[in-house]
C-alpha cells in the first residue's frame, strides 16, 4: 500500500506513544520493509522517526517506572496452589525494584559505598635525604675490588679482578 501523509502521521504518532514499529507498520498496513527502506532514502523521514522515538522511549520508560514502583511499594498477587488447584494468591513485593528505585531518585544516600584503605611503608622526606647522602657518601670514595675499577672514576667495580681471567 502507498504511503499517505495520513498514514505517515499515524505511524510517526503510534512511534510517539512507544509502539513497536512492527506494530506500527501492521497499525498503517504498510510493511516494515517498506518504512525502513523510506527512512533510508527520505533524510527528512528519517529524523521524524528518530524523533518520534526518542520521545516513545521516554513515554515507555515512564511506563516502566511506574509500574517497577507499584511492583516495589503495592505488590502484586501469586497464585497459590495445592496439589494442581488454585486456593488462593498471596501478595509478594519487589524489594529488588525498591532497592533500585531509591538508588536511582537518591543516589548520594543510596549508592554502593566501597572503602579501600592503602598502608604504605613509604620513606619519610628525613629518611630519603639521609640515603642520599650515604650513597653520595659511598659514590666519593674510590672502592677497588683486587685492584680493578670500571674506569668511570667513580670507583665502582665492574665485578671482575685480574685473577678472574
Amino acid at each position: 500500500m502507498k504511503l499517505t501523509a495520513k498514514k505517515r502521521e499515524k505511524f510517526l504518532e503510534l512511534l510517539k506513544e512507544g509502539t513497536a514499529v512492527i506494530h506500527a507498520c501492521t497499525a498503517i498496513s504498510i510493511t516494515p520493509v517498506s518504512m525502513y527502506q523510506r527512512r533510508r532514502d527520505e533524510p527528512d523521514f528519517a529524523q521524524a522517526w528518530a524523533a518520534a522515538v526518542e520521545q516513545g522511549e521516554k513515554v515507555i520508560l515512564t511506563k516502566l517506572e511506574a509500574e517497577a514502583d507499584r511492583r516495589a511499594m503495592e505488590g502484586y498477587q501469586k497464585p497459590v496452589y495445592h496439589n494442581g488447584v488454585l486456593i488462593g494468591a498471596e501478595r509478594r513485593y519487589s524489594d529488588v525494584l525498591l532497592i533500585v528505585r531509591l538508588k536511582a531518585l537518591a543516589p548520594e544516600k543510596y549508592k554502593e559505598r566501597t572503602e579501600a584503605t592503602v598502608k604504605t611503608d613509604l620513606a619519610t622526606g628525613e629518611q630519603i635525604t639521609e640515603a642520599r647522602q650515604m650513597v653520595t657518601t659511598a659514590l666519593a670514595v674510590p672502592v677497588e675490588t683486587n685492584g680493578a675499577t670500571n674506569g668511570s672514576g667513580n670507583g665502582a667495580t665492574n665485578g671482575a679482578s685480574k685473577s678472574d681471567g
